[in-house]
């Protein structure tokens, strides 16, 4: 099994919950391996050759099928680790009220920080580029109240977290650090970040990036 991510980008999820995964399988039996491609190099022929779209996380299973998208990476890890408990019960309401904060986030989060810092693929003019850019800080700051009341006593989105949301919502968190009104307003959600940030699997993925919970100040990264 390989992963293939770019530091800091939204496959920092995939990357925590392969890392919580293996957590449950003897030190010296890893199952997978973790390819970090740097900046400008998905759109580069050897990465097109393996996944055309250029994104990340691209997942190649134990035999050798080819998985892209967050959401389905994050489902499979899930699957291929029982034991981890990184997703509730299938068909279970907790399983369902996964999946919804999971849509919501892929679908409404990350679209709305690829708007905010990379503004010029939606507007051709300054003025367009700066409305954009408006509009995404007060989409995602409707985001980030509906996430921060979603937190539960336990500090995590589920009662027996972390699971694959809370690893979703730690990206976000960490992007959101650069918000106007940043991650740090939102007292739950910012525990949550720093809890989080402290987990033996989201401590290995971190050095693996090479990223920090702060860093960089601007960007995706």
């Amino acid at each position: 099994m390989r992963l293939y991510v770019l530091p800091g980008a939204c496959s920092l999820a995939s990357h925590m919950a392969l890392e919580a995964g293996a957590q449950t399988l003897p030190a010296d039996k890893l199952p997978f391996e973790i390819i970090v491609v740097e900046r400008s190099e998905n759109r580069l022929p050897a990465y097109l050759a393996i996944n055309p779209l250029g994104t990340v996380p691209v997942l190649v299973t134990d035999d050798g099928r080819l998985i892209v998208e967050c959401f389905a990476v994050l489902l499979h890890i899930a699957a291929r680790f029982p034991e981890a408990r990184l997703a509730p019960p299938i068909a279970s309401s907790q399983r369902d009220r996964v999946h919804t904060l999971l849509s919501v986030m892929v679908t409404a989060g990350q679209p709305a920080f690829q708007m905010l810092w990379r503004s010029e693929r939606f507007a051709d003019t300054p003025e367009g580029r700066a409305a954009v850019r408006r509009m995404c800080q007060i989409r995602l700051a409707v985001l980030f109240e509906r996430l921060e009341n979603e937190i539960g006593t336990s500090g995590y989105l589920s009662d027996t977290g972390p699971d694959i949301a809370d690893m979703y919502l730690y990206v976000l968190a960490r992007w959101g650090l650069r918000l106007d009104r940043s991650t740090k307003s939102y007292p739950r959600l910012w525990a949550l970040a720093r809890k989080m940030s402290e987990l033996p699997f989201v401590v290995r993925a971190m050095q693996r990036e090479n990223i920090a919970l702060d860093e960089p100040s601007w960007g995706p990264g």
